[in-house]
């Protein structure tokens, strides 16, 4: 809405003033009343050719804003500004600075329009300005600086401010870097972010410089220019004081754009390094303004200091590098000509960085992982039984398998992936039943096998918090659904007295009857389940490099199994499961019958075994093994 409002201001405002003049719109210069004596021809020839050249001005940057370069039409509409005020080329700064987006520089611009130039304004312009002011006041805030030493100068991005105590300074919202330095003490440094019609404090502790020397400076032909070292103006030429031990920028500045380019001094502790600049004009203006805003800045070399950094360098190429933790290194080359002209450079974050790898910037990851299952149960009938007699169970041995899984995510905030996940589970349990068991005849069995194997691939999704650097943490929730086969098989002895069929219904006393004894195997009816699961996860990794982690992690899946009825076997009834135990030929071998292969076989019939669930809700440990690769 702000863009479209300063376009559609610009637009009109800029159009309207192509055909403008300076000398229109300017005030004829003012005279004292009370001199009798006019201006001189020089003074009036004088007046004359600022005249003139702040129209030319003028009528250059017009052109340039209809090129879009709006930091070289800021640069002509500053340089008429200051040779002739006028209320057409304050508006048109205001709107440049809009279009370059430096919202508090532009809301000074509009509020100085009205200030000086308010009456001058047409019902339209003064509606328009109105209307721009009202976008920008919620596109500023302030900064407040206060510091333990009184006097301290104040740099908000690369710009001195004043001194402290600093009361509230306009600025842009965003992120900015505030610096705070006086000579014999640590410069202090600080980013903040300041919201909209936020007010932000800085505080600034400066303690005094431990290892220092001392940097002394004059220009070649002894010209009184500004000395600024790491950026920061601390006096003219010729200039001495003290400094910490390192390296420092330092460069001259003087009117007309006279300097000289930033150069590298080399303070040593306790010994005095000398500096002998030449001042040169300067025709380019730089204004570099990089991303993050604590970026560090070198231009040929030399270092420029962190975050924004404007002034005047010399017509022709120069490199620039832009440096940031975290982040890709960004080398421009730029060829200057003379004016203004700015360079914006914003770093692409290293997403292979370790800086963002615990703390991740949006990025992809990759997992494999294999894992051991234990449980106490799977929740099954037969285990249930188990655990509430143990008569029930001779032996038993816990579930236990494997797991192996592939995982992919996207990091949807530098420290939280959201992830899907493909693997397969498998668990075996194999329990040594004690069982009554019922057919034809009365039998029982003491040494009834009972395995269940469940293979399942599933499917998930879920989400992880990573915290840490080269020894790393992760929090893990996984939820899906497991695609089970189960499979279980019944095998044991059964024994029973089998009662010759001539005694069933006779009275007779002393039935003959066979203590039978005979082995029997039942392969059950595999079942097919949709098991819906929970899996919350700890790890704990080493990062091995910038794409590479390894890492230990221990699982608690939690397995929800529908109703799994077992069947199978020689039964017609889908619910219940039975075999045909196996006959015993002349098992009946005593006087009384007939030995003649028929009446004296042994046939125990068919065994029944109760209704039983495969499955329950089972709780699975699983300690775990993974790399994980970053990118």
């Amino acid at each position: 809405m702000v863009k479209a409002l300063r376009v559609v201001v610009a637009a009109q405002l800029i159009h309207s003033l192509v055909l403008a003049d300076p000398r229109a719109t300017a005030s004829a210069p003012v005279t004292n009343p009370s001199e009798t004596v006019g201006p001189t021809a020089d003074a009036r020839a004088a007046a004359n050719d600022e005249l003139r050249a702040a129209k030319e001005h003028f009528l250059r940057g017009i052109e340039l804003t209809k090129q879009k370069d709006w930091p070289a039409a800021l640069a002509e509409f500053r340089a008429s500004l200051g040779l002739h005020r006028t209320r057409v080329a304050l508006l048109n700064m205001a709107i440049c600075f809009e279009y370059l987006e430096r919202h508090a520089e532009a809301l000074d611009a509009y509020e100085r329009l009205v200030r000086e130039h308010g009456a001058e304004l047409s019902a339209k312009e003064r509606q328009e300005v109105d209307a721009a002011l009202r976008a920008l006041s919620v596109l500023v805030g302030t900064v407040e600086v206060q510091s333990n030493i009184l006097g301290a100068s104040v740099r908000i991005d690369g710009q001195e401010r004043g001194a402290t105590p600093l009361g509230a300074i306009r600025v842009g919202t965003g992120l900015h870097v505030v610096k705070v330095y006086k000579e014999g003490y640590e410069a202090f440094e600080a980013e903040i972010a300041v919201a909209s019609a936020q007010q932000a404090q800085v505080s600034a502790r400066l303690l005094r410089l431990g290892k220092a020397g001392r940097l002394r400076v004059s220009e070649l032909r002894n010209a009184p220019l500004d000395v600024l070292v790491d950026d920061a103006r601390v006096g003219t030429t010729p200039w001495e004081g003290l400094l910490r031990e390192g390296r420092h920028t330092v460069r001259l500045r003087g009117p007309q754009r006279l300097g000289t380019p930033p150069i590298s001094a080399l303070v040593k502790a306790d010994e005095l390094t000398t500096l002998t600049l030449h001042a040169v004009e300067l025709a380019a203006e730089l204004r570099i303004e990089p991303f993050p805003v604590n970026a560090r800045i070198d231009v040929d070399g030399v270092p420029f200091g962190v975050g924004l950094w404007q002034g005047p360098l010399a017509v022709g190429v120069h490199d620039i590098e832009v440096t940031a933790e975290g982040h890709l290194a960004s080398r421009q080359r730029v060829a200057l000509r003379p004016g203004s002209q700015v360079v914006k450079i914003a770093l692409t974050r290293d997403r292979n960085g370790l800086r963002w790898k615990t703390a991740a910037d949006p990025s992809w990851l990759l997992e494999v992982s294999f894992g051991l299952g234990f449980a106490s149960s799977l929740g099954g009938t037969a285990s249930q039984n188990c655990n509430e007699r143990a008569t029930a169970c001779a032996d038993r041995s816990r579930p236990f398998g494997g797991v192996t899984s592939l995982r992919g995510g996207f990091y949807v905030t530098r420290a939280i992936a959201a992830e899907a996940v493909f693997g397969y589970w498998l668990l075996r349990e194999s329990l040594l039943r004690r069982l009554p068991l019922e057919g034809d005849y009365q039998f029982a069995t003491t040494d009834l096998r009972d395995t269940t194997t469940v293979s399942a691939p599933f499917l998930g999704l879920g989400a992880s918090y990573g915290f840490g650097d080269k020894l790393s943490g992760l929090i893990r929730f996984s939820l899906g659904a497991a695609f089970g086969h189960v499979e279980s098989q019944l095998s044991g002895t059964a024994h029973g007295n089998v009662i010759h069929p001539n005694y069933l219904d006779s009275q007779k006393p002393n039935p003959i009857s066979y203590p039978y004894a005979g082995r029997f195997e039942l392969q059950e009816q595999p079942q097919n389940l949709l098991i819906p699961f929970i899996a919350p996860e700890f790890r704990v990794g080493y990062r091995l490099d910038r794409h590479f982690t390894l890492d230990l992690g221990l699982a608690v899946w939690v397995f929800f199994a529908p109703p799994s009825v077992r069947s199978g076997g020689t039964s017609s009834d889908p619910s219940t499961r039975a075999t045909i135990l196996p006959d015993v030929p002349q098992g009946y071998s005593v006087d009384e019958l007939p030995h003649d292969g028929v009446n004296d076989t042994v046939r125990p019939g068919s065994i029944r075994f109760p209704k039983e669930e495969a499955l329950g809700t089972s709780f699975v440990l699983s300690p775990q093994i993974g790399a994980r690769w970053q990118f």
